[in-house]
């Protein structure tokens, strides 16, 4: 039997044996009254769709079935009932769970290709194999705690206990987070990266923490595997979409591998829901053409004869810079400077100056500034971040260890010399 999608909603009962459904994009969508369903085949097309939707309050009853070739396999928004003796194999994301009391029993839910269960709400589940017996390495996305598993699949494997379910308390998964947690950044610290990448997978299994997304997205850097630290940066962001550093540095990661354009969009998106943060104003934006060709002296200027003061030079040099004259911008800004130094002023030359792309110029600027200002983080790091970008990382590495004998606390500035402490130097410039 093929189709598009089988609804059904409200009052009624619907119960379906040994069929298949085949080539449908939404095959089963029950919301309001009850799905029973034995021994079915539901076969997507094209990994698309979903196989099998329980909403509403549908009470329901899943035995024997095999779904795959979904983005979603099953998905589960309401309802009472259970799930067992299935295979959910071959989608994107096996099981998606966003809420409802469901029993998930004796079934055999791996190989799908992002997640074999997603949950947005608790899922405390029993006896089922996930593809592995051990728990680090299975596919698991959000608040799911697996209190035991099958060591193979049903109805061959044998029944691993975890944690006994009298046990499982917020009290107790809170506890263990905060323990991984901990014992992933202790890890990190005293460069056991190996150690630290288990205990902040373990950690992000339980609860997504944004501390966490950082220094597993920087373990992943120092043990080279950029794609991983990739997709931690993606789900950061994805769960923080306020939380500025993980944009900076899923941006910075980007700029260093040459896509500059996907790292001024991601930017830009930051941006928009950041408008306000100064430390997304970085150096990603390629100004125009006529940006990077000096401009003509300006004609007609009177006044230029004449010394302007501080503020008058301050607020036209941002506000040149914000619509985007950054020639004009510099000159207003070094201006500035030039009677009385300013963190802001800094700031904002400095930006200007990356775009421009004026290398030696933004190096003076960062050394001036950190001099003027020893206190200013956001110069530290910008400073770091520069000369790393740059290649030179054992200058890089001096201005880290320099700029956390004044900010020893400061989380960006322990992960960049971590990360130039196992990089190494024959890209130096």
């Amino acid at each position: 039997m093929g189709g598009r999608e089988s609804r059904f909603r409200r009052a009624g009962r619907v119960s379906m044996s040994f069929a298949s459904l085949s080539g449908c994009t939404n095959c089963l969508h029950a919301e309001g009254g009850l799905l029973e369903a034995n021994e079915l085949d539901v076969q997507g097309n094209k990994g698309t769709g979903t196989g099998i939707t329980i909403a509403g309050g549908s009470p329901f009853e899943l035995a024997g079935m095999r779904v795959s070739g979904f983005e979603n396999g099953i998905v589960i928004k309401g309802g009472k009932g259970r799930i067992e003796k299935s295979d959910i194999t071959g989608n994107a994301v096996g099981l998606s769970y966003l809420g409802s009391s469901a029993e998930i029993l004796n079934n055999n839910i791996f190989d799908n290709r992002e997640a074999e269960i997603c949950a947005e709400k608790r899922l405390v589940i029993d006896r089922n194999y996930l593809g592995s017996e051990h728990h680090k390495d299975l596919k698991l996305k959000g608040d799911v705690l697996i209190a035991s598993l099958l060591n193979a699949p049903y109805p061959k494997g044998r029944n691993v206990v975890l944690i006994e379910r009298k046990d499982v308390t917020p009290e107790l998964i809170a506890a263990q987070f905060e323990q991984n947690k901990a014992k992933g950044i202790e890890a990190f610290k005293n460069r056991k990266f190996g150690d630290a990448h288990q205990a902040l997978r373990k950690a992000l299994n339980q609860k997504e923490d944004r501390v966490v997304f950082l220094y597993l997205a920087y373990t992943q850097m120092i043990l080279g595997d950029a794609a991983k630290s990739e997709k931690t940066l993606k789900n950061g962001i994805q769960a923080f979409p306020y939380e500025v550093r993980l944009y900076q540095v899923y941006a910075r990661q980007l700029a260093a591998k040459g896509e500059k354009e996907q790292a001024l969009k991601l930017v830009e998106k930051a941006l928009r829901m950041n408008p306000d943060d100064a430390t997304l104003k970085g150096p990603y934006e390629v100004p125009s053409k006529a940006e990077r060709v000096s401009a003509p002296p300006e004609t007609a200027v009177s006044s230029r004869n004449k010394k302007e003061n501080f503020e008058t030079l301050k607020t036209r040099g941002i506000d040149a810079f914000k619509n985007k004259a950054y020639t004009r911008a510099e000159k207003d800004l070094k201006d500035a400077l030039s009677q009385k130094p300013d963190r802001n002023v800094y700031l904002y030359l400095i930006y200007t100056q990356m775009r421009l792309f004026k290398e030696e110029e933004i190096l003076k600027t960062l050394e001036m500034s950190v001099r003027a200002f020893p206190n200013e983080i956001r110069f530290h790091r910008l400073y770091v971040k520069y000369l790393t970008d740059l290649g030179e990382n054992e200058k890089a590495l001096q201005k880290a260890t320099e700029g956390l004998k004044q900010h020893p606390n400061d989380l960006q500035l322990k992960m960049l010399q971590e990360l130039l402490q196992n990089k190494p130097n024959g890209n130096e410039k």
